[in-house]
């Protein structure tokens, strides 16, 4: 898959679920009002960070990013393995 369209589909699936998951926890009383300036802060880093990505991912060759996303995703296994030890 193209980084661009790979970025996109992630991206969707992402701000997807995490809608989801923000419905769920209002509609369930989860979700405080004292949380919205602190959720508000953290969506603005998150989106600065997303933004940091697309320029790192424009600057990477495509079978680069390919094996910088295996690397990551390994790592991420590797930690989620850890975590159910």
């Amino acid at each position: 898959m193209e980084k661009q369209e790979f970025v996109r589909s992630v991206a969707f699936s992402f701000v997807v679920y995490k809608l989801v998951q923000l419905l769920a926890l209002v509609w369930y009383g989860g979700f405080p009002m004292a949380l919205v300036p602190a959720a508000a802060g953290l969506t603005i880093v998150g989106l600065a960070g997303f933004l940091l990505g697309l320029g790192i991912q424009d600057r990477l060759d495509q079978q680069t990013f390919n094996r910088a996303n295996l690397v990551l995703l390994a790592a991420l296994g590797v930690w989620l393995v850890i975590r159910s030890v």
